[in-house]
């Protein structure tokens, strides 16, 4: 998702790290686990980026 390109690398690594060690993706495969990441991350930042009060 592009909104998570926007986003500094280490804020996205410090997420990604975090969900990467939840217990729901204990047990998937690396691949599926990946790809799950990488959707949760674009969610995740495209929701707090549009959170954010907009600057005039």
């Amino acid at each position: 998702m592009s909104v998570v390109k926007n986003i500094s690398a280490e804020a996205r690594d410090a997420k990604k790290q975090e969900l990467l060690a939840s217990d729901a993706l204990k047990g998937k495969p690396a691949d599926m686990a990946e790809k799950i990441v990488e959707g949760q991350l674009g969610k995740y930042f495209a929701e707090a980026l549009f959170a954010r009060p907009a600057i005039h």
